[in-house]
């Protein structure tokens, strides 16, 4: 449902979505509010699910990160090798780039690899503890980031 459309039956927002929102579409991703997962992202000929959590929910160690839905969704997407991304700072959105922008200039790296190796990272990085001073980056710092690559 789109923010602000029928605001009565809105679907609450993680404190950090705006921010990792923005960041996506200041690095260059087409995002859209989507039912399924917080957003569908598209770069380089991708269409990625993407699901926002807070980093300190994961900290304080809360059961469930995921709906239901998501949870089915996250598994049809790993039974056919398609993406599920969770993004928990906006630095996640510029390694995301950043992965797929290195795959689309380099001959023989596929972009599935890319995303995967993506998704691996950001697990180990947030089930070791990592916190939101990873997100210290700006939009300007991203976009100076992705573009030398």
């Amino acid at each position: 449902m789109y923010r602000g459309f029928n605001r009565q039956f809105a679907r609450k927002r993680d404190a950090n979505d705006t921010a990792i929102a923005d960041q996506a579409r200041e690095c260059g991703f087409e995002v859209i509010p989507w039912g399924a997962a917080d957003y569908l992202v598209a770069a380089f000929g991708v269409w990625i699910p993407v699901e926002v959590k807070n980093l300190e929910g994961r900290a304080y160690g809360r059961k469930k990160q995921l709906t239901d839905g998501q949870v089915k969704l996250r598994e049809a997407a790993s039974r056919s090798s398609a993406p599920f991304l969770i993004w928990y700072t906006p630095a996640d959105v510029i390694q995301t780039w950043a992965a797929l922008h290195e795959a689309e200039h380099t001959e023989g790296k596929p972009i599935a690899a890319a995303i995967r190796s993506v998704m691996a990272a950001i697990e180990r990085r947030t089930s070791a503890g990592a916190t939101t001073a990873d997100s210290a980056r700006t939009p300007g710092q991203a976009r100076r980031q992705v573009s030398t690559t």
